[in-house]
């Protein structure tokens, strides 16, 4: 996932890697006798299958009254060779309580929309520009660990270590929030999963796969994309068809609707897979025919909202980037939220040519940061992705 490493092994039986994944996801009933020792080996088990090197943190959020947005934070650490370490932050106690960040976030993204419908241009910055400097002050009190709780927290970890850490946030209403741009992380390599089953799994198809992009890295030769398929975003497509065609090993369509054959068998063979349009693209490619095969592309979807999930009442989010990850897409890049389009453009821009002229190895999560700069609004737009 970090690295474009080409690594050679000898394959798995398919039988083989079914099982080692059956047993990944498999929640047998818990019996009394046994709750909670045989759960808590399995546990611990599982932890000693992550990679080295990797650090996977679960956030949650634990209320009273079922329903409600919780007050507390439970932020566990989990590590290959290292015991579970598992904090409790009780967000009252700083200024600005969990509920706060989940509502101000709500209204962030409410009066957004509000605002692009405003049609006098000062009017408009202004009003963007007042909502960035709001979702900076989102960012800026997300809860933090104390001192003391942060040296707790970080004991057990490798020495000197600087690797990745990926987040499985276990709560609909944290999903919203990109804790991946919080002031403590951003110098990080963070990625997030549903959970510590989706991770689990990932790494499985790592080890099993030794010809998957996860393994070997991505070619940067291997590049199907679809841009503009709606022929909707004309500035779009003469900012970014540009750098599209000068890449002659890519293939793609650009201002029409891609044949749906020609993209599920690219999706399927190639490295990257490369969207830029209106959403995450489920026009084209739908979540049915996403889990009809698996996919071999690493997925950038360049489109408003194509990272979010909608969360209905108690239930957790849904959202066709989940279709994704169980159709075995090895990573998926996508916004948060809403955004503009001239502003995502140059992060899209900043973000390929950056990181594929950099050749084999080169880690995709490095050029986030930077890339992220390259906006106008850091934090309404480059913290979306």
């Amino acid at each position: 996932m970090a690295t474009l490493n080409l690594e050679e092994g000898s394959d798995w039986p398919l039988e083989r890697r079914l099982e080692q994944l059956e047993q990944v996801y498999c929640f047998p009933a818990a019996s009394p006798a046994a709750f909670p020792q045989h759960q808590h080996q399995d546990f611990l088990q599982q932890i000693q299958h992550l990679p080295l090197g990797l650090s996977a943190c679960m956030l949650s959020v634990v209320g009273v009254r079922p329903g409600e947005v919780g007050e507390s934070l439970l932020l566990s650490r989990l590590e290959q060779g290292s015991a579970p370490v598992t904090i409790h932050i009780p967000s009252s106690r700083l200024q600005h309580r969990v509920s706060w960040l989940v509502e101000e976030m709500d209204s962030i993204q409410a009066e957004q929309k509000a605002v692009n419908s405003v049609t006098e241009k000062e009017k408009w910055w202004e009003g963007r520009r007042s909502l960035d400097a709001r979702l900076k002050a989102v960012l800026s009190a997300a809860p933090l660990l104390s001192p003391e709780e942060l040296e707790h927290f970080s004991q057990g970890l490798t020495p000197g270590w600087d690797g990745e850490c990926d987040v499985a946030l276990k709560a609909a209403h944290l999903q919203k929030l990109p804790w991946e741009c919080v002031p403590c992380l951003r110098p990080c390599s963070v990625t997030r999963m549903p959970s510590l089953h989706s991770l689990l799994g990932h790494c499985l198809q790592r080890e099993s796969d030794p010809q998957c992009v996860l393994k070997r890295g991505v070619d940067a030769k291997q590049v199907f994309y679809v841009l503009n398929p709606d022929a909707n975003l004309g500035d779009t497509e003469e900012r970014l068809k540009g750098l599209f065609s000068n890449k002659h090993d890519w293939q793609g369509v650009c201002g029409v609707v891609p044949d749906s054959a020609q993209l599920q068998e690219a999706v399927a063979t190639k490295d990257l897979y490369i969207y830029v349009g209106h959403g995450a693209g489920a026009r084209h490619l739908d979540g049915q025919k996403l889990l009809k095969q698996d996919m071999r592309a690493a997925s950038l979807l360049f489109g408003c909202s194509s990272a979010g999930l909608a969360v209905r009442g108690d239930l957790e989010g849904t959202g066709i980037i989940l279709h994704y990850l169980m159709a075995s897409c090895p990573l998926v890049l996508g916004a948060l939220w809403d955004v503009t389009d001239r502003d995502i453009d140059r992060f899209t821009t900043a973000l390929l040519e950056s990181w594929l002229s950099a050749g084999s190895g080169a880690p995709l999560l490095d050029y986030m940061g930077p890339a992220r700069q390259a906006t106008h609004l850091k934090h309404l737009v480059g913290a979306a992705p």
